[in-house]
């Protein structure tokens, strides 16, 4: 997902990416093709020093990812099917 202003030509900053990939996928490309996403936000935004912030999941299972300069951290494993861990997400993504 992308979302920007702007009708034709998106203008900065670009805010969200999301991923998704079913559980029985290969997922071990999923995180490297979100970071490279990640950069390329930084790159058009250009503001490498402003974290950026994204989200990817398979299956059930989502992770939050934050990338600030050439550092990123990801988040524990939050899952769909348990209430918490939604009142969580939820949380998260307003933020």
């Amino acid at each position: 997902m992308f979302v920007a202003k702007g009708v034709q030509k998106p203008k900065p900053p670009f805010l969200f990416f999301q991923t998704f990939q079913a559980e029985t996928y290969l997922t071990k490309y999923v995180l490297g093709q979100l970071l490279i996403a990640m950069v390329e936000a930084q790159i058009m935004n250009n503001a490498p020093e402003k974290p950026i912030f994204d989200c990817y999941n398979i299956g059930r299972f989502w992770f939050f990812v934050v990338l600030i300069g050439k550092e990123y951290g990801v988040s524990a494993a939050y899952n769909a099917t348990q209430t918490d861990d939604l009142t969580d997400m939820v949380s998260v993504v307003k933020f």
